[in-house]
């Protein structure tokens, strides 16, 4: 075959890989099948939960609320996640100084070292 034909070949070859990139692209970028999200999900729903009790304990100084007493007094907005990624329930931890909020993360154990910690 003459060099010619080679590379024309070649040109439509890149051509065609080009266009295939272009529409493949947006779609593995929108929606991306590496990894598990599920951790972040719970961090990130466990660091917005963890805001809500300060009113809440500032109204019950001694009493450290659940996630559905945070639900049902509307310190909490429906809009939140009551469950982590797993279907459990996550836990409010209240210290002297501060509050964190935990998932039991994979296993659904507390204290275990897939615990997240918002």
């Amino acid at each position: 075959m003459p060099l010619q034909h080679h590379a024309a070949q070649l040109a439509q070859s890149v051509t065609l890989a080009t266009l295939l990139l272009l529409l493949v692209w947006p779609t593995a970028c929108a929606f991306p099948m590496r990894g598990d999200h599920r951790p972040k999900t719970a961090h990130n729903d466990a660091s917005a939960i963890s805001f809500a009790p300060t009113i809440w304990l500032t109204e019950h100084p001694r009493e450290c609320p659940t996630v559905a007493d945070l639900f049902a007094s509307g310190e909490l907005p429906q809009s939140h996640n009551e469950r982590d990624p797993w279907g459990g329930a996550y836990r409010v931890i209240c210290e002297e100084d501060h509050v964190t909020v935990r998932s039991a993360g994979t296993d659904h154990v507390f204290g275990t070292v897939d615990d997240v910690i918002g």
